[in-house]
């Protein structure tokens, strides 16, 4: 293939916008594969469209790694603008209104772990009813930039405890929670309500994946003249296990509790001493903000949130 001259390459007449399309496929799901699936292209196609514009922009733009197609700093560079103009020219070409139960498309949503047992469970079974087509893709926040990843168009809704930053995203407080203390339901040391004294006689494990400050309760302590044993710093995933096999106690939000409460071996009890509140966060790119589909999907977050607000 001839290469374009960089003054050919600025004349957008004569460059196949299609490619960027393939781009942009390719970056969002990582997998030629999958982008061919997302384009409804073979995946031959996509290759060829692919080096086409490897050739074009002289640049690999993605090389294979663990995770996938992994971009290059120039693609990424073309992402940060493209993404967002891609959007908008779909946003201004498709029909106005949104009919869920006929849409086949793919919403990408990234939650943390208190959202991925409170909020995922519901919104899916939602979704499988008024949206069958309708394909989320959940993610685990973890370690990931929300604000760049939304801002990239990597994904269109982030789930979080915290109001994002940037100028360029909205976020909106979808419902307020509290905490409560998670232990085994055949606890020795729990027989109801636990004041601060009967909190400090248990040995803690802290969660190291929930995100929270809980330091809140180490001041009480303090202030009270109390000291509690903090046994362990360990992951949601293997909270369960250790609690139920154990006499500690965990800090939990209330409603991530009970959903683990919910295992015939656990148990969540109140607290008769104040805790702040735990906000649940939806952020999403402020010019997706009259979007039908994006509004659609945000009161579907919302709706299958308990105590749902307004969005």
């Amino acid at each position: 293939m001839t290469r374009l001259s960089p003054g050919e390459f600025t004349d957008l007449g004569r460059f196949d916008l299609n490619l960027l399309v393939v781009f942009d496929a390719v970056l969002r799901e990582r997998s030629v594969t999958r982008a061919a699936e997302r384009l409804s292209l073979s995946q031959p196609a996509v290759s060829h469209a692919l080096n086409r514009l490897r050739q074009l922009l002289d640049d690999r733009l993605f090389v294979r790694g663990p995770a996938g197609m992994e971009p290059t700093p120039r693609a990424l560079q073309l992402a940060v603008v493209l993404q967002r103009t891609l959007d908008d020219l779909r946003n201004a070409v498709q029909p106005v209104a949104f009919d869920p139960s006929v849409s086949q498309r793919t919403f990408r949503i990234a939650v943390n772990n208190y959202a991925a047992a409170v909020v995922a469970p519901a919104l899916v079974r939602a979704c499988r009813i008024s949206a069958p087509g309708v394909r989320l893709s959940i993610r685990p926040s973890g370690s990931m930039d929300l604000e760049g990843a939304l801002e990239r168009g990597e994904i269109d809704l982030a789930v979080s405890a915290r109001s994002l930053g940037s100028s360029r995203l909205t976020s909106h407080t979808i419902f307020m929670d509290d905490y409560v203390a998670l232990t085994r339901r055949d606890h020795p040391g729990v027989v109801g309500p636990l004041t601060l004294e009967a909190f400090a006689r248990l040995p803690r494990v802290t969660v190291s994946s929930s995100g929270d400050d809980t330091s809140f309760v180490d001041k009480a302590l303090d202030v009270a003249g109390l000291r509690q044993e903090v046994v362990a710093d360990a992951p949601y995933l293997s909270l369960v296990v250790l609690l139920a096999t154990s006499d500690m106690v965990a800090l939990l939000a209330r409603r991530f509790a009970e959903a683990v409460a919910a295992k015939p071996d656990m148990m969540a009890s109140e607290l008769l001493f104040a805790t702040p509140a735990v906000p649940c966060v939806i952020s999403w790119r402020r010019h997706l903000e009259d979007d039908p589909a994006h509004i659609w999907l945000r009161r579907m977050v919302a709706e299958a949130a308990p105590n749902e607000m307004e969005v």
